[in-house]
């Protein structure tokens, strides 16, 4: 007589939630805990894990609404082992998950925290209230909506913004121009628009209409030698290339190989071949002596605590710290420097950063006018009238606001070469 097996009891079920709930804590981890750019964490998660549109939607919606929201920021930095109560609490406060999967969740160690509210780091958010003063509060606060969807028409194709417009509502897609560049237009959602005719030959590219209005100020003329030292993947770039109708000689210069190697293809597709790209060891390459006193203009975007850009970077003030601010600090001294002896006689030098702190933006070019007393600031409001730009600035320099202006926090300062 045969002796009947012993059934296996089936594994339970994963509920989709709990499904969902444990593969959002895998890619914040990456984030958070890897320090992985969490476009680039995401990435990696969907090319592991087979999901659906459907799941890829929510994971992006709820990760960077996580990080956007910030609760939690500052007792992650003590405890990282808190990111799952965390995760939870927030998935919770959004009804993404029920209140008996919250309890069975979250980590014995942490049931009883109180979670701080605040968006920002305690050190960060005092510099901004500082700053800022009674502006400060919807300053964070438009910090942590999420950025709508600009983009730029390439004027070097010839095309108006009207016709490029009139083009988009054709194809049913709801879109109306920027209120401060004569280039925008601004989405009223995200589209996949890098698959858009209008994208492919050129038209039209994705960039901030803060970051279209930083490089416009610049004014790159036909003919010039305009060098973008740190032109990373060439979003300002493209403008300047536009601006200069591609006569003359534009250098994009950076440290990041991959960047460069990024812009050559959009620098084919909007049609600029004006455009020499070369790739710096740091800013006392040797190579740079060459250029010495040669640029009519220079562009510093320099690299910064990216505070102005939240809304679209989020997990930034996640990595930020008071040590990591002041050696950004440090490198801007470095750049401004040594950048600075390309400028010529009667050149002009633009520094930006996409920061909302005084200590990147305004106490940098005070100190570098301070030590380089042949360099004096160009009021930037005579430079938005020429230009027809329909902004306002009572001080010498700019800085944009997500809670006033609509578009990323960013900084220009305009220099002359006297």
């Amino acid at each position: 007589m045969m002796k009947s097996r012993p059934r296996r009891s089936r594994p339970s079920a994963v509920s989709p939630a709990a499904r969902q709930l444990q593969q959002g804590l895998r890619v914040l981890s990456q984030i958070l805990h890897h320090q992985v750019p969490a476009d680039a964490a995401l990435s990696q998660h969907f090319h592991k894990e087979q999901s659906d549109a459907h799941s890829r939607n929510w994971c992006i919606e709820h990760i960077y609404g996580f990080l956007r929201e910030g609760q939690g920021i500052d007792l992650l930095q003590r405890h990282p082992a808190l990111l799952k109560t965390l995760w939870v609490h927030y998935l919770l406060r959004h009804q993404q998950i029920s209140e008996g999967l919250h309890r069975h969740q979250v980590d014995e160690e942490f049931k009883d925290t109180v979670i701080p509210a605040g968006s920002l780091p305690a050190w960060l958010e005092m510099q901004v209230e500082e700053q800022y003063d009674d502006g400060a509060e919807n300053l964070i606060k438009a910090s942590t909506r999420a950025a709508e969807m600009d983009l730029r028409v390439n004027a070097a194709k010839g095309v108006s913004r009207e016709a490029v417009l009139k083009q988009l509502e054709l194809q049913h897609i709801l879109a109306a121009p920027t209120p401060w560049s004569p280039w925008g237009i601004r989405l009223n959602k995200h589209l996949p628009i890098n698959r858009n005719a209008l994208f492919e030959n050129g038209t039209l590219e994705v960039q901030d209409e803060g970051s279209q209005v930083v490089a416009l100020l610049a004014n790159a003329q036909s003919g010039q030698t305009v060098i973008d030292f740190c032109a990373g993947a060439g979003g300002k770039t493209l403008v300047l290339g536009s601006q200069m109708q591609s006569r003359g000689r534009l250098v994009a210069m950076d440290v990041n190989e991959r960047r460069l190697n990024n812009l050559r293809p959009r620098l084919k597709r909007a049609g600029l071949d004006n455009v020499q790209t070369v790739l710096l060891k740091d800013e006392q390459d040797p190579y740079l002596s060459r250029w010495q006193a040669k640029a009519d203009l220079l562009l510093i975007d320099a690299p910064c605590s990216g505070t102005g850009t939240l809304r679209r970077n989020p997990d930034l003030k996640w990595r930020l710290t008071p040590e990591s601010l002041e050696r950004l600090q440090a490198t801007q001294q470095r750049i401004l420097a040594a950048a600075s002896q390309l400028v010529k006689s009667g050149g002009e030098m633009v520094y930006a950063t996409c920061s909302l702190l005084a200590s990147e933006n305004q106490q940098q070019v005070q100190a570098f006018i301070d030590a380089h007393p042949e360099f004096s600031l160009v009021p930037v409001q005579s430079r938005l009238q020429q230009l027809g730009i329909k902004l306002k600035t009572t001080s010498p320099w700019l800085q944009l606001l997500p809670s006033q202006h609509g578009c990323d926090g960013l900084f220009v300062a305009i220099l002359r070469k006297n």
